[in-house]
């Protein structure tokens, strides 16, 4: 803030199976706390990305669900 720049998250969802074999959606781990933190807009600095399609729709979906609760 000092600086008067602002600053980005770039947060990248790695190896989704790993998390699942553990009955564990690291996706909607990351978008309920940025749900916590109020981070839901658009135009909050925040990028989320994966290289896993079915994780990438899945998000999809969730960040459309959270936005209606």
């Amino acid at each position: 803030r000092a600086t008067g720049r602002q600053r980005q998250l770039l947060i990248e969802i790695k190896k989704p199976e790993y998390h699942s074999k553990y009955n564990k959606s690291i996706s909607s781990i990351v978008l309920a706390t940025l749900n916590a933190y109020n981070l839901t807009r658009s135009s909050d600095p925040i990028i989320v990305q994966t290289f896993y399609i079915e994780e990438q729709i899945f998000t999809v979906y969730i960040k459309n669900f959270l936005k209606t609760i």
